[in-house]
Order: C-alpha cells, then sequence, then structure tokens
C-alpha cells in the first residue's frame, strides 16, 4: 500500500456581508407597517433621505373606523393596546446595567425573534450574519435573553425550555435535569422502569419527576401576544382573479414615498472632492436604501407568481385544495436562495380571492394518501381543528380517534402524529379538554 501526500488549491466565492447587503435583508423580511416604522427612522438619522408619509395609510383608518368586512377575514383583526412579549423583555433587556452595549443591542434583535411560543426562531449564526457580530456576543446576548421572565424564553426547543425552567427553580426535584437533557421521549412514553434503571433511582421516584415536569410551561411565550400589529393588518399585495388568471399587485399605497433631498444631492455632485466622508456616506446610504425598496417589490413579485402557479387551484377552490410547497421548490424555482424566500415570505399578509392570508401559509408539508395523491399538512391541521371544534366538551376525542377519524377522510395518519400537530396547534390533551359536568 503507498501513501502520497498531496496539496489542493481550491477557490471559493463568499458573499461579503457589507452593511448595506445586511440592510437590503432587513428591508425584504419586514411587513408592510414595520417598513413603515423603519423608513420614518432611516429619514431622522439621514438628512439626504426625505421620507414622506403616506396619507392612505391614517385616512383609511380614520374615516372607516373598520376595514370592509368582505375585504378581510375577522379573526386577523389584532388588538394593539395589549403589551407583546416582545415588548416585556425588552422592557427587562434595558434595565440590565451590565450588559455591553453591543450585547443588550444583540438581545433586543434575538427577543425580536421570538415565537408565538417564546423560542428563539433563527439560528444564531444567522443572527451574527444580519448583525455582523462575533458569536461569543451572540451567546452572552442568548444567556441575558433566557436569564428573564417568563422563565424558558429564548430557548431553541423543548428541551432548552425546560432545562432553562428547572436551573430557576429552587425546588427542582432532584433529577429533574438528567430526566429532560437525556431521557425526555422515555418519560413521554411512560418508561419509568427503563429511566430509573439508567439513573439507579426507582421507577416511583421517576414517575414523581415527571410529574414535576409536567408543572413546568412548555410555551413560556404562550401568555402574551408575539407581537403589537397594528389594529389593522394591511395587505402587502393582492392576488386578483382576472381573464387570464391571476394578476399581482404588490401594495404600494400605504408606504412612504421615499426620495434624496435634492439641494444635498447637488451639493454632493457639485463638490466631490471637498464633500465631506460624512455626507458622502449618507448619500451612499440613502441610494442603497431606495435601490433595497425596489428589489424587495421584485423579490415579493417574484414569489408571488411561482406561489400562484403552485398553488393555483386553491387559489380557486379553497382550503381543501391547498398542495403541499416548500421553500426549496420556490427558491429553485428562482434560482435564489431558501433564506431569502424565507425572509421575502416573513410577516407578510395577502389578499386573495380566499381571503387574507399569511404568506407563508402557502408553503406546507405532505402525506402521501394511499392513492398516491399528496395532501398538505395544513389543510391536516384545519381537519384537525374542525374535528375537535366539534367534540363533545365532556368527552373529547383522544389522539387515537382523531386519527381513524382523518383515516377514514383518506388522509394517513398516525397517532403520535395527530399528538404531534395538536402540539403544534396548542391544542391541550383530550383529559385537559374535558369539562366536568
Amino acid at each position: 500500500m503507498s501513501m502520497s501526500m498531496q496539496q489542493k488549491q481550491s477557490q471559493q466565492v463568499k458573499l461579503a456581508m457589507t452593511p448595506e447587503l445586511r440592510q437590503s435583508i432587513h428591508i425584504l423580511q419586514l411587513s408592510g407597517y414595520e417598513l413603515n416604522q423603519f423608513l420614518l427612522e432611516q429619514s431622522v438619522e439621514n438628512p439626504i433621505l426625505e421620507v414622506e408619509e403616506s396619507p392612505y395609510l391614517y385616512r383609511h383608518i380614520r374615516s372607516t373606523g373598520s376595514m370592509d368586512a368582505s375585504q378581510t377575514d375577522p379573526l386577523l383583526l389584532l388588538r394593539a393596546h395589549e403589551q407583546s412579549l416582545q415588548d416585556y423583555v425588552c422592557s427587562q433587556l434595558r434595565v440590565q446595567k451590565q450588559l455591553t452595549t453591543k450585547v443588550r443591542k444583540f438581545a433586543i434583535f434575538l427577543a425580536g425573534n421570538l415565537d408565538e411560543k417564546g423560542y428563539l426562531s433563527l439560528k444564531l449564526e444567522e443572527c451574527c450574519d444580519i448583525l455582523g457580530e462575533t458569536m461569543e456576543v451572540a451567546l452572552e446576548a442568548l444567556s441575558a435573553l433566557q436569564a428573564l421572565d417568563p422563565a424558558g424564553i429564548g430557548a431553541r426547543d423543548v428541551r432548552e425550555c425546560l432545562l432553562i425552567q428547572i436551573r430557576k427553580d429552587s425546588r427542582a426535584c432532584s433529577g429533574a435535569l438528567a430526566c429532560v437533557e437525556h431521557y425526555l421521549p422515555q418519560l413521554a412514553q411512560g418508561k419509568y422502569k427503563e429511566v430509573g434503571v439508567k439513573l439507579k433511582r426507582s421507577e416511583q421516584q421517576i414517575a414523581e419527576i415527571h410529574s414535576y415536569i409536567k408543572t413546568l410551561n412548555p410555551w413560556p411565550g404562550g401568555l402574551y401576544p408575539s407581537s403589537v400589529q397594528p389594529a389593522y393588518i394591511i395587505p402587502d399585495a393582492y392576488i386578483r382573479r382576472d381573464p387570464n388568471g391571476f394578476s399581482i399587485q404588490v401594495n404600494t399605497k400605504y408606504t412612504p414615498r421615499v426620495s434624496m433631498n435634492p439641494d444635498y444631492t447637488q451639493w454632493v455632485n457639485d463638490r466631490q472632492a471637498d464633500a465631506s466622508m460624512y455626507l458622502k456616506d449618507k448619500f451612499k446610504s440613502a441610494s442603497w436604501l431606495i435601490k433595497s425598496l425596489e428589489q424587495r417589490n421584485v423579490t415579493l413579485h417574484r414569489v408571488l407568481q411561482v406561489l400562484i402557479d403552485e398553488q393555483s387551484t386553491f387559489l380557486h377552490m379553497g382550503l381543501e385544495h391547498l398542495r403541499p410547497l416548500n421553500l426549496k421548490a420556490v427558491a429553485e424555482k428562482l434560482g435564489l436562495h431558501e433564506s431569502t424566500i424565507s425572509r421575502a415570505v416573513q410577516n407578510k399578509y395577502i389578499q386573495t380571492p380566499q381571503g387574507l392570508i399569511e404568506m407563508k401559509f402557502l408553503f406546507s408539508t405532505g402525506l402521501q394518501t394511499p392513492q398516491g395523491n399528496m395532501v398538505s399538512i395544513s389543510m391536516v391541521k384545519h381537519k384537525m381543528k374542525e374535528i375537535v371544534s366539534q367534540e363533545l366538551k365532556t368527552n373529547p376525542y383522544s389522539d387515537q380517534q382523531i386519527s381513524e377519524f382523518l383515516v377514514a377522510q383518506g388522509v394517513p395518519i398516525s397517532r403520535r402524529t395527530v399528538a404531534k400537530y395538536r402540539e403544534e396547534l396548542s391544542i391541550p390533551v383530550a383529559s385537559m379538554r374535558k369539562q366536568r359536568v
């Protein structure tokens, strides 16, 4: 056997994460309402930038007092006076005097990316790229966030959420940490004897530990609205039927008009050599912002066109015809990265022939039926909610019964999968849904 050593050169092209690129990424993921606020903030920071607020936004709300019921799902009308989870967490961060400015800023960014359960919805690596910070700062910010109330906030999954709560609880059962860290699936299956052998504890002790764990809150953000939205959701785009199928209109009516102050612009152009570095930077920043806004609308329009192509039957006929679709498929059709598609649909609502919906609703994985067809998981979850809404409150359906109902309707789904989807829908187990007479 001969061994040889070879030295190879490889060339990799890596996109540098410049401040301008970070801003473009940030703009892409903003909803129309958030974009409004962002542009107004930028106009304060940049004297070259002129931002004229749209009169339509406030005129619409003042004149109507409510939105046309034919245009809006009433379930999407939100209350603006409630304190959001993010507001509560950020109010705690602002008084943490021991935090550096960098760490506090990073932690506030993390707080803005908590989902409705209170879990962190972005990977730390992605946060570092967006903010241009090191992993050291990210980890310190995450630690600061996870030290706040409600206990378990900022976790990446249910295991970490429970571990945070146990570590903060001075009355926690001995052995609870080890059980959650290593044997959570076995506990859920009631395998107390197996876990007891591993931890050298009795079956009764493991059962008591499990009873304690059940008192913890797996969704610490559940008591708060995930974010405070405007009193009314304004669509980011419209999809309308027309003689040729469907048309797309990106909603710019409520977005401020953005331009560059002509006096400053002329001065910078006339005195390139003399213009201060400050004004040159602001000129460059304003130019890039305007280009980013244009690119946001182009990307949004392109993504919507693919969604129409893929979900046209749903747009014509309703939820029963929602097809399985993932980010990767749309990204490949457009020649874009999955993360770009993810940001383009984040926090966006669209008005469609089927009502006002979140863009991400049109993305769903699927289950294969015995006939070889695929059914959308969003549709399956919708059916589950319908089944639960029709059950007798004194005798609610078990996960097994829900599974049997769905199988009878041609949806092949196990009891375990029903339990998983039920948790994702924040529907309690049957014993907790049962009403005592």
